[in-house]
């Protein structure tokens, strides 16, 4: 069951630098995060705020009740996939022709990390 729409951002002063965006998902007393968007501001990325926020969604939410976190990432988009596997997430399926671009259709990779079974 979706419960919550949960997002952290990143201000410095008044200026906008980035933000995750995800569902918070209630099953059977378990509580797993759904990232549907993460972004960092292409003149602040690879210095560590993409990397914080996936660390905060765990703190947030305390360790012993977070089961997993887990999202989708275009088969293309290597920046991100690289910062998964750099926060140990795994990839566990693919699907394919899943996101489309003008009329280009894009298989997708299921990213998980699980944080407590």
């Amino acid at each position: 069951m979706k419960e919550i729409n949960f997002r952290l951002g990143l201000f410095r002063g008044d200026i906008f630098e980035g933000f995750v965006l995800g569902n918070l998902i209630t099953i059977e007393k378990k509580i797993e995060y759904e990232i549907l968007l993460l972004y960092v501001k292409i003149q602040k990325r690879k210095l560590g705020y993409a990397t914080k926020f996936l660390k905060s969604i765990s703190l947030v939410f305390n360790n012993n009740q977070l089961k997993n976190i887990y999202l989708k990432v275009a088969k293309d988009n290597q920046l991100a996939i690289n910062l998964y596997k750099k926060n140990n997430y795994l990839q566990t399926g693919i699907r394919k022709d899943d996101y489309q671009f003008s009329n280009t259709k894009i298989d997708v990779y299921f990213i998980e990390k699980i944080i407590n079974e």
